[in-house]
């Protein structure tokens, strides 16, 4: 009796394992997307020749960001900058705030 309480179970599992079986090529999404990945890592990926040149990027915006500045901005940059030692500039700080950083 405890025998057929255990294997009536196991045999109704068997059963029903035939209805939850996949349709043909329903899994045709996932191979796809597979066959895509395997064929990616097995291509080789060109290289750039060379490397951007960045600091031209940054001396244009530089320029670009000079152009519309205000002309009291621009004054602060003439000279020689062996003349722009802090004693001597900040002496013509008029802004309180930037005195005390």
């Amino acid at each position: 009796m405890p025998y057929t309480i255990a294997i009536t179970p196991i045999l109704a599992l068997l059963a029903l394992a035939e209805d939850v079986r996949g349709a043909a090529n329903d899994n045709i999404k996932h191979f796809r997307s597979l066959c895509y990945l395997v064929r990616l890592a097995q291509s080789n990926m060109p290289t750039p020749s060379d490397r951007p040149d960045a600091t031209s990027d940054l001396e244009e915006i530089l320029k670009l960001n000079m152009t519309v500045a205000d002309k009291s901005w621009l004054e602060m940059f003439e000279g020689e900058p062996a003349e722009k030692e802090w004693s001597k500039v900040e002496s013509t700080i008029t802004n309180t705030d930037a005195k005390k950083d």
